[in-house]
Formats: C-alpha cells, sequence, structure tokens
C-alpha cells in the first residue's frame, strides 16, 4: 500500500532517494572499465536471436503502430547490472538490429552512461534509477525524443545559451571554426558528485557531494589543433566567506593543466601542467557586478579536449583539486561566461 499511494496515474513511482550501500558499490567497484567498454562489446558481440515468439510480437506492435500512425519509440535506460551482462548482449544487438530493419527510433542510455555523468549515487540498485539519476537523464531524454519526434521543447529549468560568434555551435563537439568565444549551455555539461542551483538567469551554484570520491562538472569535447596554446576562462561571484575553484583543460590522460583559485582574496593558489601538456600558467581578474574571472592556459597535445571545473577546498592540493573532502564547498559561477580560445605564445 506504501508504494500504491506513491504511484502517480501514469505509473511510475515517485520519489525514490535511496542510494546503494558500502557492499553493493564494493561489488561493482570496477565498473569503469565496464562503462568504457560496453559500445564496443556490444558491436563485437554475434547476434543472439529472440524466440520466435517474441519476434512475431514485437513485429505485430510495430506494424499495428505504423497502420495507425503512431510514433513508436525503444528505450534501454541505463542499468548498473545492464553493463555486467555479457550475456545478454547478443539479445540486445539483435533487437538493435532489428528495430533498425524495420525503422523504429531506439535508443540504448548504456551507452552514454558516461555522458549523462551517473554514479553509484544515482542508483536505488543495480538495475534502477533513484531521483537524482532521473533528473540527469531527463535532459538527455527530452533531446532525444525532440530530435525523434522533429519538436520544439521549451526548456524552462535552465536558461538558454547563446553563441556570441558567428555559425552554429554544437554543444557536444565544437569545430575550430568556434573557438573564439564561445559558450555552452549548461545543462549539456556533464555534472559528476555536483548538486547545481540556478539563482538567476545567470547565476548558478554548484555544491559538492562530499559523499563521492570526485565532484566537477564539465563540457563536450572541443576540437581543436595540436600543439596550440589553449585558454579557458570562466567568471564566478566573489565570496565573503572562504571559497576556492579549480579549473581544468584535458586532454587525453593524463595529459591537463590544473589551476586552483582563492574566490574571497583573489588569488591562484597554484597551477600545474600533467602528462604531455607544457606551458602552464593561471590568473583571476576582479570583473564587474562582484565578480571574478579565471583563466588557465596551456600548450595541447591531442585533438579533443574538455574544460572542468567545480568548488575545492583549501585541503585539496594539486592535481587532486576535485577529490572528495568533508567539506560540502559551494560556489557561484556564471555558465554564460565560459570562454574557450586558441590564445598567441
Amino acid at each position: 500500500m506504501k508504494v500504491f499511494n506513491n504511484i502517480d496515474p501514469n505509473g511510475f513511482v515517485l520519489g525514490i532517494n535511496s542510494k546503494l550501500n558500502k557492499s553493493q558499490r564494493e561489488e561493482k567497484k570496477g565498473i569503469s572499465s565496464y562503462i568504457d567498454s560496453y559500445t564496443k562489446s556490444i558491436a563485437e558481440t554475434e547476434q543472439k536471436e529472440l524466440s520466435d515468439k517474441s519476434v512475431e510480437v514485437l513485429l505485430n506492435v510495430i506494424e499495428k503502430c505504423k497502420s495507425k500512425g503512431i510514433k513508436l519509440i525503444f528505450i534501454t535506460p541505463p542499468s548498473i547490472d545492464a553493463l555486467y551482462y555479457s550475456g545478454e548482449f547478443g539479445q540486445r544487438k539483435f533487437i538493435k538490429e532489428l528495430l533498425k530493419s524495420n525503422s523504429v527510433s531506439y535508443i540504448d542510455f548504456n551507452e552514454k552512461f558516461k555522458e549523462i555523468g551517473l554514479t553509484f549515487d544515482d542508483f536505488n540498485d543495480f538495475a534502477h534509477l533513484n531521483k537524482e539519476g532521473n533528473r540527469k537523464l531527463a535532459p538527455f531524454m527530452v533531446d532525444f525524443l525532440a530530435e525523434t519526434l522533429d519538436i520544439e521543447i521549451k526548456k524552462n529549468i535552465e536558461p538558454k545559451s547563446k553563441v556570441i560568434d558567428e555559425g552554429v555551435l554544437d554543444t557536444t563537439t565544437i569545430n575550430t571554426n568556434n573557438l573564439a568565444k564561445n559558450v555552452l549551455e549548461f545543462n549539456k555539461w556533464g555534472k559528476v558528485g555536483i548538486v547545481s542551483k540556478w539563482l538567476n538567469n545567470e547565476e548558478v551554484q554548484i555544491k559538492r557531494d562530499a559523499k563521492v570520491k570526485s565532484s566537477f562538472v564539465h563540457t563536450g569535447d572541443i576540437l581543436v589543433e595540436e600543439g596550440e596554446i589553449y585558454e579557458a576562462s570562466i567568471k564566478a561571484k566573489l565570496s565573503s566567506k572562504d571559497a576556492y575553484i579549480g579549473l581544468r583543460i584535458l586532454g587525453k590522460y593524463p595529459d591537463r593543466v590544473d589551476a586552483v583559485f582563492d574566490i574571497k582574496n583573489q588569488k591562484v593558489l597554484g597551477v600545474n601542467t600533467y602528462g604531455n601538456f607544457t606551458s602552464g600558467e593561471a590568473n583571476i581578474e576582479l570583473s564587474k557586478k562582484n565578480t571574478i574571472v579565471c583563466k588557465v592556459k596551456s600548450r595541447v597535445k591531442g585533438e579533443k579536449l574538455k574544460v572542468l571545473l567545480g568548488p575545492t577546498s583549501i585541503l585539496n592540493k594539486l592535481p587532486s583539486w576535485e577529490a572528495q573532502t568533508d567539506i560540502k564547498n559551494a560556489v557561484t559561477i556564471l555558465p554564460l561566461s565560459l570562454v574557450f580560445k586558441k590564445v598567441n605564445d
């Protein structure tokens, strides 16, 4: 009865906030390798057909929907178990190809596990997302439905960003023609161990979850020129309390440049390069409307980069500013102020 009373008329259980316990997390502690190899494993697995009856039922549903002009969409939700059960990979590949051959839309969100930014904290058990997990998944679901149904979705939760330069900005991958002054939509950023809250149309508070190992937000991939110097900068609100923010340009691990900023005292606490990145520099500048601009730059290696940033602690030193801390740090940033550009030597 308790479950029944928490179900809305559409049949969805509401407000599940519980997370995986310690023993469950230990059981699946090697999950990263499964996430990274999932898509490739599915592609390399031999198809395993469903039973004739299952195929008959599936094709019957497809045929009836098409005859009535109904747009049929199949979705595989993200699941920790799904990443591990290689015995089911063949069937998933078969279903995917069957739907494709019948021109039916389908998406497997397990292939976007990392892009969505899912962690153990987002699951109620090994198969079901909790409230926070669904909150992360929702924007990706909306985008998929909008694209599949060719409809425009009005997103009122977070303000839309605007592209300052001329041309079209792809929020997942940015090409080298759009690097002078680009703004990414914050709702497209990945969020790991972060709780975010829009304060107004320009400012968003990002707060650490002290219980997770890492906390940061990150952009999508940015296409760059090998061996050139690139700079990332973003505005943050000044604070009367102790507040610190880490900023990173990341290539292929361990290639990166890191900087940590003291927002209250307007100081750069440290900057360093790792791997094949060189010539790292950072600075902090006072800006308008009680804000500061945090900047970091480096000569980069590789063709794709990401920008990472997040609240950190004075106890966290380079290169691990995003690492776990007992302090639930929070900073307020202006996502629309993000600038990523190539700079001269």
